[in-house]
């Protein structure tokens, strides 16, 4: 494991299934690296959330582990909405996408948005934390 930073990474967890995200949890607690986790089933909680801390830099994640496909509002809706953020805040947000679905349409649009970091199958693994908790930490 390379060196890590002692400060915590600020995450945003946002996906509608409470399973996996008790899994992910456990895989990022796991990882050994300091992430202050803020979970959400609700994408449209997650990004209200953002827009209600976006004067104070220190409040937003630095990460958000995104899910594709859930109701009300999807990951793209999602990354739509984090566009109209400030552009400050929002060129310090780096977003990693989780999805079941294996479909290239998908996976080409979530990199056609310019925070998006990396794209990633469910479930997630130690290694893939590992991978997404290094790429922050440069």
């Amino acid at each position: 494991m390379p060196e890590q930073n002692t400060s915590p990474v600020r995450c945003y967890l946002v996906d509608d299934d409470k399973i996996f995200n008790l899994i992910s949890a456990k895989i990022i607690e796991k990882s050994g690296w300091p992430v202050q986790l803020s979970i959400f089933t609700n994408a449209s909680e997650a990004l209200a959330s953002l827009v209600a801390a976006q004067d104070d830099l220190n409040a937003v994640p630095s990460m958000i582990l995104l899910d594709v496909r859930m109701p009300d509002m999807d990951g793209f809706e999602f990354l739509e909405g984090l566009q109209n953020l400030n552009p400050t805040l929002l060129s310090k947000i780096n977003v990693y996408m989780l999805t079941s679905s294996l479909d290239d349409r998908d996976i080409n649009r979530a990199l056609s948005f310019p925070m998006v970091r990396k794209f990633f199958n469910k479930p997630l693994s130690i290694q893939d934390m590992e991978l997404i908790l290094q790429d922050q930490a440069t």
